[in-house]
């Protein structure tokens, strides 16, 4: 990078570093190109050599980064540092030591979702992303909504896994299994095999579903549909009836945890009149 008057600099960062009239910077000089390949390689020292297992391979950011880089040995060893896996939450899978600290759980976790159930903890070599008083997420103020996994490079975040017992389930020729997707599923699953955002692949997914051995595939849709009528009923009641308002209504368990945990006193109105109903 060259500043004002052609003084050269090091290299900076760029999302540390403002802005100037008359900068010029160079992004891939052949010292900021191998600077990004030692970063990726002290980067892998530490990181976990299960690609071949891990839910992201293929997909992963620091996978593509090395290639792109070029990463063909291990020029760095040392001892590594020790983490545990949190699979405590009843959705997400925590795991640390694929962890490479870019931050962006946090924001996303902090800035979008308005939560902030982790952040960075320790200093230094000891520094991680974790929970308050680094307990497991399930007792932290997460919501297991799962912006956290989208925004994840690695395999750092991932869901719960239940294709065990869907597998085992399948293969249980004594059950009925049923199939039951929300609408959402089927107008977004396309984009991931080549799609134009918002095609419907109902039909499609359906047979995929029934050739892999469900005996029964609904859509959520008219379930949806009756819970709203039921919801506008109770809602016209209240309004003639003078009852408490404002009424507030979701099926989403993460938007139900959200509410309890930063608006009790919503949760606590809900409580109440589901008891006077009864």
């Amino acid at each position: 990078m060259r500043g004002r008057g052609g003084r050269q600099r090091g290299l900076v960062p760029s999302c540390a570093f403002p802005v100037a009239d008359g900068m010029k910077v160079r992004t891939h000089s052949p010292r900021a190109v191998n600077a990004r390949k030692t970063i990726i390689e002290l980067l892998l020292a530490n990181h976990p050599d299960d690609c071949l297992y891990c839910t992201r391979n293929g997909n992963c950011q620091l996978q593509c980064l090395a290639e792109e880089l070029g990463v063909r040995q291990r020029r760095f060893a040392g001892e590594r540092s020790r983490h545990y896996l949190d699979t405590s939450s009843p959705s997400i899978v925590r795991d640390p030591a694929k962890c490479v600290l870019c931050g962006k759980c946090v924001r996303v976790c902090e800035e979008v979702q308005r939560v902030a159930a982790i952040d960075f903890i320790g200093r230094g070599s000891k520094a991680k992303i974790g929970t308050a008083f680094d307990e497991g997420l399930n007792v932290s103020s997460c919501v297991n909504c799962g912006q956290c996994i989208t925004a994840c490079p690695t395999g750092a975040l991932c869901e719960q896994s239940q294709i065990k017992e869907v597998l085992d389930a399948l293969n249980d020729h004594n059950k009925i299994i049923v199939a039951q997707h929300a609408p959402a599923v089927s107008v977004t699953l396309g984009e991931e095999f080549g799609l134009p955002p918002g095609t419907d692949v109902m039909d499609a997914m359906t047979t995929a579903l029934r050739r892999l051995g469900f005996d029964r595939v609904f859509d959520t849709g008219f379930t949806a549909d009756l819970t709203i009528m039921e919801e506008a009923s109770e809602l016209v009641h209240r309004i003639r009836s003078g009852g408490k308002l404002p009424m507030m209504t979701s099926c989403s368990p993460g938007w139900i945890k959200f509410v309890e945990s930063y608006y009790p006193i919503f949760s606590a109105i809900y409580r109440r009149a589901k008891v006077r109903n009864k």
